[in-house]
């Protein structure tokens, strides 16, 4: 009787010599990755050699990255800082403001012989609205109190008069005993700033006439 094996003629089928390569072939590459990831989570575990760590390349790339996060823990810190004055002391950033203000306008009667009226308010001291011997501008910008208000200005009642600077305060009714005003010194720009005027073309010199 024959083999089950075995096929017509009574002969045994034996497997092909190209699948018993391949079957080597898988087994091989099996081996080798393997040995691969053996050797790789080896190295993973190494602990670094003194010279590694001493390299000159490890050492700037620490100074880098140490830099970087210093400058990030600065900047950081420094916001806020600035958040928490404004948090805290309130009423100290509004009357630095309020001081700013009053020296943009000393500034400006200096050159056009008055100090702006009501109508003509506090945006004249960063645009030129056509006022004779404007030579501004005296602020970069306007910008509101501490409590995200408006400051409050009034053109002077007669020529030799100040005129009505201050801030809403907290409360934000007008004229209450929580109003902050300027230092009445500061509408004044004193003789140290008029000496060392210089035109506005030459302060901001991106601006061309």
């Amino acid at each position: 009787m024959s083999s089950p094996d075995a096929g017509e003629g009574g002969h045994a089928r034996k497997g092909s010599p190209r699948k018993a390569g391949q079957r080597a072939e898988r087994i091989r590459m099996k081996h080798r990755i393997r040995r691969e990831a053996e050797r790789r989570l080896a190295e993973m575990r190494a602990t670094p050699t003194l010279r590694e760590i001493y390299a000159p390349r490890m050492i700037f790339a620490a100074i880098f990255l140490l830099a970087v996060l210093g400058a990030v823990l600065i900047r950081r810190a420094d916001r806020y800082k600035r958040r928490e004055e404004v948090r805290a002391i309130p009423h100290r950033t509004a009357i630095r403001s309020l001081d700013t203000l009053a020296t943009a306008l000393g500034r400006f009667r200096l050159h056009a012989g008055r100090f702006p009226t009501t109508e003509e308010g506090l945006a004249s001291l960063n645009k030129d609205l056509g006022i004779p011997g404007w030579d501004g501008p005296y602020l970069v910008q306007l910008f509101d109190d501490p409590w995200g208000r408006d400051y409050h200005y009034e053109g002077p009642a007669s020529p030799d008069a100040l005129p009505v600077l201050f801030c809403l305060g907290p409360d934000g009714e007008l004229r209450t005993p929580d109003d902050l005003r300027p230092g009445a010194d500061y509408f004044d720009p004193g003789t140290a700033w008029t000496n060392g005027w210089r035109h506005r073309w030459e302060r901001l010199p991106e601006i061309s006439e």
